[in-house]
């Protein structure tokens, strides 16, 4: 019935609070002569005075029309609307008392003051009584996103009353570090201390926090967003309006917006129409989720619309984390997918066909990557358990299960390892390239590409923390250009990969990174967005911009090496096919049987042996690089 109503047109509701208006009038005016004679129903007051009641019909009638009382949003009841009907009251009242007045009424000339008071009164509760009911009927049948503002001012108290007609967002408390404004209601809201936010979180189930402090100095919010950086929950802060005047960056640190227009060459493909048709209904299993490339593949594949995504990854805290964002994703985008969230190792082979069998997964795209050099040395069978036993383990069992396509994450030093992750990455690439010889139904797909870090690489985050710490900026030369790809834009050409399975099978491709760009247009760009400018005599307290020239071995120009060796594939450009590894069925059959031994026997000499095979006595390597 409430439904029926809020859909009514517009002309309708203005119908419909006019008549209410208008019934309250009468109402009032009979209250007010039983209050004044003690009467039940008063009924011989009201016939000698008689002329009351049309008159002020009248009178109401043409107020509400001024007034345009009938067009409040019942949503919106406010102390704006509660003093218009106070002034609507109040001239009722007098006009009860010049009608008196004129037609000489016998009415005590308390009535109308009893009649105002009743009226306006009466008014104010119906009004609120509405709203309540309006709100909890949204409640029941809309989902909201519970918010915290951080914040219990004027702009919290406007932005809790803005929050409250919005749809998608619903403020359940505020955050202050005022101790007197502790344990008190603002706006129908209890302001907390900060240091209870995590018991509110839990409470209230929050998922937002706003920060809404735009007076605040811009180290106090950076310090407040430093804080909420360890807690599980999204971080929007409200700009400083002085900031957005400067052209200054609004974020400092926490969900930092990395100037979009810095990176032009960024932009993400939103709907290639042959990822949607080798994505649509299908169910995606995402290995290492809960890593950058991992979490933003898992956001990105949502515009391909999958049946199921399978978000497995063995660290539990990242796995929670990036669920609710892709959750968050498909909530918003109104999608149908299913997400099902899943810890373990892809080095265990029963858990693997446990779980391809379970979710009926058709796609698997392995994301799990043990990056990290020096952490590396020494911990080798971890490092050997991600790197090649994962991968191998999930190339075995999807090609057993006879899963569709199996998509490898790769770097593009293999072809010419540094330290010893490389050669993991090498290991593992030609142990799966011997296994994919021998996959009929499943296409096995290797991409490498280099290292990637935020929406347009690690310059950006550099460089802010050079004006920020210094207010200076040091560089080799000021033509030196590097390639830029960012987190986004390499997952994007990853997913543009999986229409050409059949292409890329048992053959790896690197993903090409562009064109170079100048480092000196991120250091202008950066510095414009600071406020700052940079330093010249009638600037003296700008940026300083220093050049200390190349390193020994530090090119001025970076190129991409894989387009030396690499042919782009017809299809997609972006992807270069490397030459295929140089190994006959019988040497891969061999590192596979001396892999597995040492591996089960922890002979860690002969792993390494084999990892770097310039250490080994063997004159001839076991292993040839891509």
């Amino acid at each position: 019935m409430l439904n029926k109503i809020s859909k009514l047109p517009r002309a309708t509701k203005r119908l419909i609070l006019f008549s209410v208006d208008m019934m309250l009038i009468a109402a009032s005016l009979i209250v007010a002569f039983a209050l004044r004679f003690g009467m039940t129903v008063p009924v011989e007051p009201l016939q000698t005075n008689w002329a009351l009641l049309p008159a002020l019909l009248a009178i109401g009638a043409l107020l509400i029309t001024m007034m345009r009382l009938n067009q409040i949003k019942v949503h919106a009841v406010e102390n704006n609307m509660v003093l218009r009907l106070a002034v609507f009251a109040a001239v009722l009242s007098i006009s009860a008392m010049a009608v008196s007045y004129l037609f000489t009424l016998p009415a005590p000339r308390s009535v109308p003051l009893i009649f105002g008071a009743v009226f306006f009164m009466s008014s104010v509760l119906v009004h609120f009584i509405a709203r309540f009911v309006l709100e909890l009927v949204r409640e029941r049948t809309q989902i909201r996103l519970p918010v915290a503002i951080y914040g219990a001012g004027a702009t919290g108290e406007q932005l809790a009353a803005a929050l409250r007609q919005s749809s998608e967002f619903k403020p359940v408390c505020f955050l202050d570090d005022n101790r007197q404004l502790h344990g008190i209601m603002v706006s129908g809201l209890k302001v907390h201390p900060a240091q209870t936010l995590r018991r509110l979180i839990k409470k209230h189930g929050l998922k937002r926090i706003l920060l809404a402090m735009p007076t605040a100095s811009s180290y106090r919010r950076r310090e407040i967003l430093e804080a909420l950086s360890s807690l599980q929950v999204d971080v929007i802060e409200l700009p400083n309006m002085a900031d957005e005047v400067g052209h200054r960056a609004l974020h400092n640190g926490l969900q930092a917006k990395r100037f979009k227009d810095v990176a032009s060459k960024s932009h993400i493909n939103a709907r290639n129409p042959e990822t949607l048709a080798a994505c649509k209904g299908k169910t995606i299993l995402i290995a290492g989720a809960g890593g950058m490339m991992g979490a933003e593949i898992s956001q990105q594949i949502i515009r391909f619309e999958p049946a199921k995504l399978v978000l497995f990854e063995r660290n539990e805290t990242a796995l929670l984390d990036v669920t609710r964002q892709v959750k968050a994703l498909v909530r918003r985008a109104g999608a149908s997918i299913q997400i099902e969230a899943r810890t373990g190792s892809i080095a265990v082979p029963g858990r693997m066909t446990h779980l391809l069998r379970q979710e009926a997964v058709q796609i698997i795209i392995n994301a799990a990557h043990y990056g990290d050099p020096q952490l590396a040395e020494a911990n080798l069978f971890d490092l050997l358990a991600t790197n090649v036993v994962g991968p191998l383990t999930l190339a075995e069992v999807a090609i057993s299960e006879n899963i569709e396509q199996l998509i490898l994450l790769s770097s593009e030093r293999v072809a010419k390892p540094r330290h010893l992750v490389d050669h993991t990455q090498q290991l593992a690439e030609t142990l799966v390239m011997g296994l994919a010889h021998s996959a009929a139904n499943t296409q096995i797909n290797v991409l490498r590409f280099g290292q990637t870090s935020g929406p347009v690489g690690d310059i950006v985050p550099l460089l802010e923390a050079q004006v920020r710490n210094g207010n200076s900026i040091t560089l080799p030369h000021p033509e030196m250009t590097r390639l830029f790809l960012s987190t986004a834009k390499a997952s994007d050409m990853i997913l543009s990969a999986l229409p050409h399975g059949a292409a890329l099978h048992a053959q790896p491709a690197h993903m090409c990174k562009g064109t170079p760009r100048k480092v000196m247009d991120f250091v202008h760009k950066v510095v414009d967005l600071s406020g700052k400018g940079l330093r010249s005599d009638a600037n003296p307290f700008g940026v300083d911009v220093k050049f200390c020239g190349l390193r020994p071995g530090e090119a001025l120009h970076e190129t991409c090496d894989a387009e030396k060796f690499c042919t782009p594939l017809a299809a997609n450009p972006d992807l270069l096919l490397a030459p295929k590894p140089d190994i006959s069925i019988l040497d891969h059959n061999l590192a596979l049987k001396a892999f597995r031994e040492a591996i089960a026997n922890f002979d860690e000499d002969a792993l390494r042996a084999m990892l770097n095979p310039g250490v080994s006595a063997r004159k001839e390597p076991l292993l040839q690089s891509a």
